[in-house]
């Protein structure tokens, strides 16, 4: 099977390769839409870069739908079923495939992308056809025909409106929650624009014979990115954020920082390693609902952000990490360090461990009310009280073993 898909992929390129250098017009980039919900979509599309992704089903000349089943070894059986539209029509496939439970992230998506690889390749043949028949049924053209490639009508622009709540209660209490999101991103090669918008309300309310507590929480935040690329390695930004929270004691809060970035490896390597640093620094204007802890009803105040992170996704399995350090200007005494890693490790054969952990030194919080806290308001968490430090932290360790090949998918009561 691995023959078959290396012969595939190398026709491929050479088909590609051929038809870029026709003299006479040349071949339309195919259009695909993945409907793949289990999909490494950063590392399809970095290596399918001969192909355009579209986000509408109706703009794609190829609609890919992926389905996957649990199977008996306790691995992941795949369906590609590959639809032609439009000018391609005609053409349908199916592909399938399964992987194992012992398998790791990087040979899975692998495992993907070689047989999104064999599901497409008729398809090239065909717009090759397309093209030429196109070509010679406009013999009067005066000008030969150049690339063909479509314009995006939303210049990469996606945007997302989003609404949640839930409810619930019984005779002594009730509660709800909802909240509102809207964001916009544009993502080029040059550039990276994110803007995102989000309303949340929490509220409950307790009874206990005569005595009834309520308590509510709302928040509001504006959150505007914008990063610039300025090479292989280096990156500019600035963010801006704004927005005020009853938790966290803020009527009002404004910040923004611009920022640099370089990468280790160069940023086309993502999908399998990366390794950056990155500084921020600028200034924050916190108005707070409730005068301070350290007596401060608003401020002003500058601070600076150094953070490394690391990640790498290899068949080995999946390690990821950051370390970052911020503080205020105008006094160092008044920091945060901030810890994360996540690991997913398969030691041998069957055998895997995962990790996830993070840590946070919190010696910074300006923003905490003063005056006592009510039993009430401190076991609700209406407000935020002082804490030195948090912590997070899940482990495991998984042992697969039996039958490796079985393939049957019994999808009956759901396990």
């Amino acid at each position: 099977m691995k023959k078959i898909l290396v012969i595939i992929i190398i026709l491929i390129g050479i088909m590609i390769s051929a038809l870029s250098q026709e003299s006479k017009f040349q071949v339309p980039v195919l259009k695909i839409y993945l409907d793949c919900t289990v999909c490494d979509m950063s590392y399809i599309i970095q290596k399918m870069s001969y192909v355009n992704f579209v986000r509408n089903q109706t703009d794609a000349d190829i609609y890919i739908l992926v389905r996957t089943q649990t199977t008996g070894s306790g691995g992941m059986k795949y369906e590609l079923e590959i639809f032609g539209q439009g000018a391609f029509m005609s053409i349908y496939n199916r592909v399938k495939f399964s992987t194992l439970s012992t398998q790791t992230a990087s040979e899975k998506r692998e495992e993907m992308l070689n047989h999104l690889y064999l599901g497409i390749s008729s398809f090239f043949g065909k717009a090759y056809f397309i093209a030429r028949d196109k070509y010679l049924e406009d013999t009067t053209q005066a000008v030969v025909t150049e690339s063909v490639e479509e314009k995006d009508k939303w210049n990469a622009w996606v945007f997302n409106v989003g609404a949640n709540g839930n409810f619930s209660g019984e005779e002594s209490s009730k509660s709800s929650t909802y909240g509102f999101t809207v964001s916009a991103k544009q993502v080029t090669e040059k550039n990276k624009f994110y803007l995102r918008a989000n309303l949340s309300n929490n509220r409950s309310e307790y009874k206990y014979g005569d005595t009834k507590i309520t308590s509510e929480k709302e928040s509001k935040e504006l959150e505007v990115s914008d990063a610039v690329s300025l090479g292989n390695k280096w990156s500019v930004g600035a963010f801006l954020e704004t927005g005020s929270s009853d938790y966290e004691n803020m009527d009002l809060y404004i910040s923004f920082k611009p920022a640099i970035e370089y990468s280790f490896f160069p940023y086309e390597e993502a999908s399998k390693q990366q390794v950056t640093l990155s500084y921020r620094i600028g200034g924050i204007h916190n108005d707070y609902k409730e005068r301070t802890v350290f007596l401060k009803e608003s401020e002003f105040l500058w601070e600076h952000n150094l953070s490394l992170g690391a990640s790498v996704i290899q068949k080995w399995g999946t390690l990821s990490g950051e370390a970052s350090y911020e503080s205020y200007l105008h006094d160092p005494d008044l920091y945060a360090l901030n810890f994360s890693l996540y690991t997913n490790i398969r030691i041998y054969k069957g055998l895997s461990v995962s990790f996830s952990a993070s840590y946070s030194i919190n010696n910074n919080q300006l923003n905490i009310a003063g005056g006592d806290l009510t039993l009430e308001e401190l076991l609700l968490q209406q407000q935020q009280i002082t804490s030195g430090y948090n912590f997070y932290m899940t482990m495991g360790l998984n042992f697969s073993f039996g039958s490796m090949y079985n393939t049957i998918v019994n999808p009956r009561f759901g396990f």
